[in-house]
């Protein structure tokens, strides 16, 4: 059976600023408030606050003494050691849910790592494509189908320069006519090209 004094954790000789220290310390850590207001813990800190009330106080505390523990109830530290045991058995079982949280934790993180890692490769394996080098490339694609063109009308100009001056030799024909013989079909075949753009 525990008495006041083993409730509060001092001596039978303690000051009473050591049992005033303890029940203070003591209190903070039993508290209802930090124990979701749980029976037990409320039954505690009750044993804590009796045991603190009879030995703060001179007069109480000089008719409790160990030599009366007997007058005390025997159900009361009963009580008290079985709702230490639940106390004990409730913080192994938050041990044990922390330590699956923080293994779940720890888990998560090594995924969510590992996938950054697997995005960075892939990130480092796929090619850059250059879209100022493709810009470049297409405007060179069309300059070059331009010049193809150009220079075939001017292959086709200078057939036609030729056939209208063998024409004009042979046939001795009026400059009016030739004119009118090449600059038709140059302007047909300059419309032609032209339709292409």
């Amino acid at each position: 059976m525990l008495t006041y004094y083993e409730i509060l954790q001092v001596k039978t000789d303690a000051s009473q600023e050591e049992i005033k220290r303890s029940y203070r310390k003591l209190s903070k850590i039993v508290h209802p408030d930090m124990h979701d207001n749980s029976p037990e813990a409320n039954v505690i800190f009750n044993l804590l606050h009796e045991a603190y009330e009879v030995l703060s106080d001179s007069e109480k505390r000089n008719r409790y003494n160990p030599n009366s523990q007997k007058q005390h109830s025997n159900e009361i530290a009963e009580k008290y050691n079985e709702i230490l045991q639940k106390q004990r058995s409730l913080i192994e079982e938050y041990d044990r849910v922390i330590r699956r949280k923080d293994q779940r934790e720890y888990e998560l993180l090594m995924e969510i790592k590992e996938l950054k890692n697997k995005k960075n490769h892939e990130a480092e394996n796929t090619p850059v494509v250059d879209e100022s080098n493709e810009e470049v490339n297409t405007e060179t694609a069309h300059i070059e189908v331009e010049n193809q063109k150009n220079e075939l009308l001017g292959t086709i100009f200078l057939i036609l320069f030729a056939v209208a001056l063998i024409y004009i030799i042979i046939v001795k024909t009026s400059w009016v006519i030739i004119v009118g013989i090449i600059v038709i079909p140059i302007w047909l075949i300059f419309k032609f090209f032209r339709s292409f753009d």
